[in-house]
């Protein structure tokens, strides 16, 4: 394979591959191929270097999706602990009541308890797909394909 510096005469294609990966991040590859290389060969270069960008990628993902895990748990925890405040203001109106029995909760009680059970299982929901995401995402890492593929062309 020539570059241009090699020989002006041989003309060459530029393959030029620019990703972004958030963050203020991004990756460029360039190169040069002969112009009489045939489109398997071109299309083998840009699969290797679409797996790289996808690897590079994923890795930058996993770190803003771990700090996202971290945070979702926080207010996760803090949501659990707000249905237990919860909790204790109803138990406390019901023993404070005077009446025999159980009293049943009021509308607004209800709502509550239910409106903040609702966003524990919500978020519950959005941290084991968040999971799943960093999981899927680590597999790219370590086999360099966005497929999960182990023996992709990026590793030939």
């Amino acid at each position: 394979m020539t570059t241009p510096n090699d020989n002006k005469d041989v003309p060459v294609i530029r393959v030029a591959l620019q990703v972004g990966l958030g963050e203020q991040r991004a990756l460029t590859f360039e190169t040069y191929v002969g112009s009489t290389s045939d489109a398997k060969f071109i299309c083998a270069l840009l699969d290797k270097l679409n797996f790289c960008a996808d690897r590079s990628k994923a890795k930058y993902d996993v770190e803003l999706m771990e700090k996202q895990f971290e945070q979702e748990t926080h207010l996760l925890n803090a949501m659990r602990d707000n249905l237990v405040l919860i909790d204790n203001h109803i138990e406390t109106r019901r023993t404070t009541n005077g009446k025999k029995g159980i009293n049943p909760l009021t509308s607004q009680e209800a709502k509550t308890r239910s409106d903040v059970e609702t966003q524990i299982k919500d978020r519950t929901d959005r941290l084991k797909k968040l999971r799943n995401d960093i999981e899927a995402k680590q597999l790219v890492i370590k086999t360099g394909d966005i497929d999960g593929n182990v023996n992709s062309p990026a590793n030939s």
